[in-house]
């Protein structure tokens, strides 16, 4: 019944609300939190760019998700991280991209006036994020790329994001800290911080409490099933990505999962209970896939079959 139903699971904005806006601006945070009352995070990746600056960016060059085929055209495929922030990142279009293509054909939903918005996008720095979070009461997580070995910041990248940190006052709870940071850092990192990692297969879930891991964040194909109560057993919190689909999110409402990472925050927020329907595309393709895999059983039998009466034929007949 409803009443013994668990908590509905929390969410983190992955990139913001890249449904709705261009992924990992501004813009798209700040919508997520506007538009997601069960929102308590932002999640998104960040590089260390030339000139040591922390910026949000998750592809490895800016080719799909900024103009840079327009401003630096001969450097499409050049690392995000070599590029200085304040003479080249800062005057790249972090939106232009999203109007131009739509990519989830969710444009109709927002306005012209929005839309122009979205142009007007820079590649945000950390600190700009840090600052929203700070003033919103938002906990922030993010993935690392570590600059290449030719950059200046290889070996003190993490000293440079954990500086900015810091340096932002934003309360040392709102973050989420991966473990191996302070093995990586001569920076000061605030005590008694929430620490995340993610799921090894040949890790015992007592590693993460000798770490002081409290929190595993896992893609949900990552983590079977029956696993997940193991994991609550030992303390850990669980914090699911991507969780897209309202169907997805009733599974893991329903397991006792407490926060979920999503790019539909818009969408999952309006649910007010569990609901097991499926999208047309995925009813689709699982009856192709089925009708795939009938035709290939029946033609394998079929051939089995033939092979042996062909087989039997071939055999002497008994005098």
């Amino acid at each position: 019944s409803q009443t013994e139903l668990p908590s509905k699971p929390q969410l983190v904005g992955h990139r913001g609300i890249e449904r709705l806006a261009p992924e990992n601006t501004m813009v798209s945070f700040q919508l997520a939190d506007e538009m997601c009352p069960d929102l308590v995070g932002f999640e998104t990746d960040l590089f260390v760019s030339w000139d040591g600056v922390p910026f949000l960016m998750h592809d490895s060059n800016f080719q799909r998700t900024t103009d840079i085929d327009i401003v630096f055209p001969d450097l499409i495929n050049q690392r995000v991280d070599w590029f200085t922030y304040g003479n080249e990142t800062a005057r790249l279009s972090a939106g232009r991209w999203f109007t131009d293509f739509d990519p989830f054909e969710t444009l109709s939903l927002t306005n012209s006036s929005t839309h122009e918005i979205f142009r007007h996008q820079k590649v945000p720095r950390l600190i700009d994020l840090l600052q929203l979070a700070a003033t919103r009461k938002k906990l922030v997580f993010f993935d690392i790329r570590r600059p290449p070995e030719n950059s200046p910041y290889h070996f003190t990248y993490s000293d440079q994001i954990i500086n900015t940190i810091v340096s932002s006052g934003i309360d040392a709870d709102l973050i989420y800290w991966h473990y191996d940071w302070s093995f990586n850092t001569s920076a000061d990192i605030p005590a008694d911080v929430t620490r995340f990692d993610w799921p090894k297969p040949d890790r015992p879930l007592q590693y993460y409490l000798n770490k002081n891991v409290s929190v595993i964040n896992a893609a949900w194909w990552e983590v079977l099933w029956s696993e997940i109560h193991d994991y609550k057993e030992f303390g850990l919190d669980l914090l699911f990505y991507p969780i897209n689909s309202p169907w997805l999110y009733s599974l893991y409402w329903c397991s006792g999962v407490s926060t979920v990472t999503t790019s539909s925050c818009h969408t999952l927020s309006e649910m007010e209970y569990p609901v097991f329907y499926i999208e047309s595309s995925t009813y689709y393709w699982i009856w192709i896939i089925n009708a795939l895999l009938s035709f290939f059983c029946t033609a394998i039998l079929l051939k089995i079959s033939t092979s042996r009466y062909h087989t039997s034929l071939a055999l002497p007949y008994p005098m």
